[in-house]
C-alpha cells in the first residue's frame, strides 16, 4: 500500500489549482489593456490564494488524514519506495498534528476585532459563526481539524469491528 496512490482526488484538485495559478500570471500581460481583466485578476487572486486554497485544505483534511492512519499500519523500511512512502507518511503526520495549531497561532495574532480583513481572506474558517463572540470563535477551525483527525483515527482503529 502506497499513500500516494489513495490522494488521486486530492491530486486532481491540485492540478487544477495550479492551472488557476497560471491564469493569474497569464493575465499579468494584458492588466493594461482592459480594466475588466484587471477587476477579474483581482478576484481570481482573492478567491485562489485564500478562499479556495483554505477550503481545500480544510476538506482534504479528513481524507489524508485517513490515509496517513492507514499507511502507519503498513510502514516499512525494506526497499527504496517503502522507505520514502514511510517517509512521506510520517512527514503528513506531523503536519497533519501541527497543521491545526498553526492556524490558531496565526489567526490569533491576525485577528482585530471589528475589521473585515481577516474575516474576508480567511472566509472558509469563519464561515456561519457569529464573530461578535470574538477571540473565542478563533478555535472553532482548531476544533473542526482536531475532529477531522480523531474520526480518522477512530476509523481506522476499529475497522475490524462489526460495527463499521
Amino acid at each position: 500500500m502506497y499513500f500516494l496512490n489513495n490522494l488521486g482526488t486530492l491530486l486532481i484538485g491540485y492540478i487544477f489549482y495550479f492551472l488557476s495559478i497560471c491564469l493569474h500570471l497569464f493575465l499579468d500581460f494584458f492588466i493594461d489593456y482592459s480594466p475588466r481583466i484587471a477587476k477579474f485578476q483581482i478576484s481570481l487572486l482573492d478567491t485562489l490564494y485564500y478562499k479556495s486554497l483554505l477550503s481545500m485544505m480544510m476538506e482534504s483534511y479528513a481524507i489524508v488524514a485517513v490515509c496517513v492512519m492507514i499507511n502507519l499500519n503498513y510502514v516499512k523500511f525494506i526497499s527504496y519506495g517503502t522507505t520514502v512512502q514511510s517517509i512521506i507518511c510520517f512527514m503528513a503526520l506531523i503536519v497533519l498534528i501541527l497543521f491545526p495549531l498553526f492556524i490558531v497561532t496565526y489567526l490569533r495574532k491576525a485577528f482585530e476585532p471589528g475589521s473585515g480583513r481577516i474575516l474576508h481572506r480567511f472566509e472558509p474558517y469563519f464561515d456561519e459563526l457569529e464573530m461578535k463572540k470574538g477571540r473565542k470563535v478563533l478555535w472553532h477551525p482548531f476544533y473542526f481539524l482536531v475532529r477531522r483527525l480523531l474520526l480518522a483515527v477512530i476509523v481506522v482503529m476499529f475497522r475490524e469491528m462489526l460495527i463499521f
